[in-house]
This record gives C-alpha cells, sequence and structure tokens, in this order.
C-alpha cells in the first residue's frame, strides 16, 4: 500500500458529497426555514468547489489536473487499454472529476441568482435576473452525472476490483509506489485564503437574505 490521496482531497470529497444530498433534501423536502439553510450551504458548497480547483493547480501530484487530465486522446487511448494502473484518476475519470467540477460551479452560482420571493440569492440584486429554471436545469444534469460517477465506481469496486472508496477513506492504494507528499501547511493557508475570498465574496459584495426571527 502507498499513500496518493492526500487528507483535503479526501475530506473535501466527502464533505460535497454530504452538502449535495443536503442541498438536495432541503429543496425538495424543506419549507420557507429550511431554505435559508440550504442558502448557508450552498455558500460552503461554494468554498469547497473553489478550493478544489485551486488545488488542482497547486496542491500535490495526484491531486493536481496535470496529473490526471489527458484531453480526448488521452480517453481513446485508455479506453481502447482499460487495464492500466493510475495512482491518479485514470484518464477518463479525470475528465469525469472536470465536468462534475464545472456542473458543481455552475449550480452554486446559479442558485445566487436565484428568487424565491421571501428570499433572493446573494447576487440577484445585480441583474434581477431570476435563474430558478437554470438552477433547477443544472441540478437535473449534475444527478446525472452523480448516477453514472456512482456506476462507475460500483464497476471498478464490484469487477476491476480497485479499492477506490477505501482509497477515498484512508488515501492508499494497493502496490507499490512512491508516497503522496501530503502539503499539510499548504493545504491549511490555501483553505483559509478560499474561505476568506469565497465569504467576503458572499457577504461583503452579495447581499445575503437573513431570516426574520
Amino acid at each position: 500500500m502507498h499513500k496518493v490521496w492526500d487528507p483535503s482531497i479526501r475530506i473535501v470529497h466527502w464533505l460535497i458529497l454530504i452538502l449535495v444530498v443536503a442541498l438536495w433534501a432541503t429543496a425538495e423536502f424543506g419549507d420557507a426555514d429550511t431554505m435559508y439553510i440550504h442558502q448557508y450551504m450552498g455558500f460552503a458548497l461554494f468554498t469547497l468547489v473553489v478550493y478544489r480547483i485551486i488545488w488542482g493547480f497547486v496542491g500535490p501530484k495526484n491531486a493536481r489536473f496535470s496529473t490526471f487530465v489527458r484531453g480526448p486522446q488521452g480517453v481513446i487511448n485508455y479506453l481502447k487499454n482499460s487495464h492500466q494502473h493510475f495512482d491518479s484518476h485514470n484518464p477518463l475519470g479525470g475528465l469525469a472529476v472536470v465536468v462534475l467540477l464545472v456542473t458543481l460551479l455552475a449550480q452554486v452560482v446559479s442558485g445566487f441568482f436565484t428568487s424565491e420571493g421571501f428570499m433572493d440569492g446573494p447576487f440577484y440584486y445585480l441583474f434581477e435576473f431570476e435563474a430558478n429554471d437554470i438552477h433547477e436545469s443544472i441540478f437535473g444534469v449534475l444527478r446525472f452525472l452523480i448516477v453514472l460517477h456512482i456506476l462507475a465506481v460500483v464497476y471498478h469496486q464490484k469487477f476491476r476490483k480497485e479499492p477506490l472508496v477505501q482509497a477515498m477513506v484512508h488515501g492508499k492504494k494497493p502496490g507499490e509506489g512512491a508516497d503522496e507528499n501530503y502539503l499539510l501547511v499548504r493545504a491549511l493557508l490555501v483553505f483559509a485564503i478560499v474561505v476568506v475570498f469565497t465569504q467576503s465574496l458572499i457577504w461583503l459584495v452579495g447581499k445575503v437574505s437573513l431570516p426574520l426571527f
């Protein structure tokens, strides 16, 4: 076994999963009060997605887009010989990561321009453009991508015997290889900067609807 996923990648991965489920539940089954919770969770998801994107450029080797984003020809070559071993994402999985991150970012940003009557997204006031339909449509795409992601993980776990879920928990994959450099101090510094930037953008530039107690 060798280390392949740094702690921040794993923590952010599971937090995004939890937030997406919670956001769906509050939107689907919630009332006016829970929509404020939905809004705050959206702010948190925004921070996590922005962090993951930035970490894809400044993080350790296996976290970087340059390691697993291979372009169309790389994906085609992988599909022709899919039994290759990759410490990071394989080329098809790398493409899925990029698509999921872009879709998640679009989902969150579109939510910033929605209006529920009793509350508005923080940037709705800029254009008074109601993006509710766009927000719902993007979530439809996101659900489809999540289903594909789950099916792919099940396939690799069950038929390829690749412990992807376990690796995203403890950070290790079977076999020999160089251990990933976790860069913990850098991760904390980058995350702190992202939190300050994203939340300042929302709370200082945007107009956040607050519940009436």
